[in-house]
């Protein structure tokens, strides 16, 4: 094994999170998302196109394989402290497992688009597609910046406080009625 690769390859996911934490409240929750998925999209992309060119060194391709560790861990951490806090509390753990099974469902179709029948550059814009709807998603939601938590979608949240509670009030009234 190459344990220098691999530290070094860590090592961008560790400065992608120092980014985030960077970012995030100068200059809020989607946009910091948007910025990061984009560019990590991007350079997705450029090693796709480029992965045939001769003139192409492997130096470009670790340094945009880098980028691309570096771009989309900051953005998932970034995604991870949005679903925090724009879901209250009786509804977050829903979001989060939503996020969890897109991750599993992108981990398992990974690895039978990327496999060595398919193009680079066929790979390389798959991931850019991914990478544009990914970013495009949250510019749907409200900025939590400076918001309360779970506050930042009220008509949401507040729908299904009032939903649970009715279900619990309805529960309790006829378990008393069968006594």
């Amino acid at each position: 094994l190459d344990y220098n690769a691999i530290f070094i390859s860590g090592s961008a996911e560790a400065v992608g999170l120092a980014a985030a934490i960077l970012v995030i409240d100068d200059w809020g929750r989607v946009t910091s998302q948007c910025v990061l998925y984009l560019l990590g999209g991007a350079a997705l992309l450029m090693m796709g196109l480029l992965d045939d060119a001769d003139a192409t060194s492997r130096a470009t391709m670790i340094v945009l394989a880098l980028l691309v560790r570096f771009c989309m861990m900051g953005a998932t951490c970034i995604t991870w402290v949005f679903t925090s806090e724009l879901l209250a509390t009786d509804i977050r753990a829903t979001g989060h497992c939503v996020a969890t099974t897109a991750a599993r469902i992108g981990g398992f179709f990974a690895p039978y688009i990327v496999t060595p029948g398919v193009a680079p550059q066929t790979i390389g814009l798959i991931m850019f597609s991914v990478s544009l709807v990914t970013a495009f998603v949250p510019t749907q939601l409200p900025e939590t910046k400076g918001k309360a938590l779970g506050k930042a979608l009220p008509a949401l949240n507040g729908s299904t406080s009032t939903r649970c509670k009715r279900t619990a009030i309805l529960s309790s009234s006829s378990s008393r009625g069968s006594l």
